[in-house]
């Protein structure tokens, strides 16, 4: 059992990659054809240059990154009343303190509770509409339709504690 096998000289045949080529056991034995096929040479792909094949022609690709830019961008809308809401509830509450009024105190702080509301809902309108825009484009919408909850569960947080603040500033009144 421990015969070594024969040695094999393989003779190539140069110039024909399919040819059969001969092997030869040993000096006195008949060659027996044995097919050996040439590898292919690998190729080097350099830079942005893709594989192709034979007779086609390259084509320049690029990419374009999509960015989600609604009409109009209730983001930017709800940027705007927020800094509206505080810079009048600032005025209101200066004025109020110059003038001595609790009215004005109480409409001051409700108008600054009522900005927070109103962009609350402003953004989850924002990402009800980056959500759609996703889904249109093959894009997963997940985290966008996290967000939109969130904010309407926050916004009905918001809205309750304004009709609270609405009902204690009209009670003071009275």
């Amino acid at each position: 059992m421990d015969e070594k096998p024969p040695s094999v000289e393989i003779s190539p045949s140069q110039g024909q990659p399919d040819a059969t080529n001969f092997a030869f056991p040993s000096n006195d034995a008949a060659p027996e054809p044995v097919l050996v096929t040439p590898t292919p040479q690998g190729q080097y792909i350099q830079g942005n240059m893709q594989a192709m094949a034979p007779g086609m022609v390259q084509q320049q690709v690029m990419y374009v990154p999509l960015k989600y830019s609604p009409q109009p961008n209730y983001r930017t809308i709800s940027y705007i009343v927020l800094g509206a809401g505080i810079a009048l509830s600032f005025i209101l509450n200066f004025t109020a303190a110059g003038m001595n009024s609790r009215i004005m105190e109480s409409l001051g702080s409700l108008v600054c509770c009522g900005a927070f509301t109103a962009v609350v809902f402003l953004d989850a309108a924002f990402y009800k509409g980056k959500a759609d825009w996703q889904q249109a484009h093959g894009m997963s919408a997940d985290g966008s339709k996290t967000s939109m909850v969130v904010e309407l569960v926050i916004g009905g947080i918001l809205v309750i504690l304004f009709v609270l603040g609405l009902l204690g500033a009209i009670l003071e009144t009275v």
